[in-house]
Formats: structure tokens, sequence, C-alpha cells
């Protein structure tokens, strides 16, 4: 994902998710919320695929890679 949304909206979303849920359980979704919302796009099915497809997704960054949030 760092590389999908960048170095400093990555660690963004991931400051945000931790100090949301700092002493408390999250779920995916939360985490996709966050996400979201800090980055300003659709990431639902991009950590969907990464989390729960069969495959593991090509990378961004590598040549076989397209984005399907945009």
């Amino acid at each position: 994902m760092r590389q999908l949304v960048g170095e400093e909206s990555f660690r963004d979303i991931e400051r945000t998710f931790f100090t949301s849920f700092t002493g408390r359980s999250a779920t995916t979704q939360d985490y996709i919320d966050v996400a979201d919302r800090v980055s300003g796009r659709d990431l639902t099915g991009y950590v969907r695929a990464w989390m729960y497809g069969d495959t593991t997704p090509p990378m961004p960054g590598h040549p076989d890679w397209v984005s399907n949030t945009d």
C-alpha cells in the first residue's frame, strides 16, 4: 500500500489507525475506513484483495501491476 498511496500518506494511515484504535480491537473494515479517509481514495478493493484473495495481487511498481482503485 505504501507504493500505491505514497510514503507520507501511508505513514499518516498507520499513525491514524494506531491512535484511533489504541487499547481496543479493530477490524479489517476499520483499517480500510481509516485508509480511505486519510488517503482520500477508495482502497477497499485493494486491501480486500490482499487480505482475502486466493492469490497475492501484483505489487505496485511491478511491470504487470494495474491499479483497480483509480
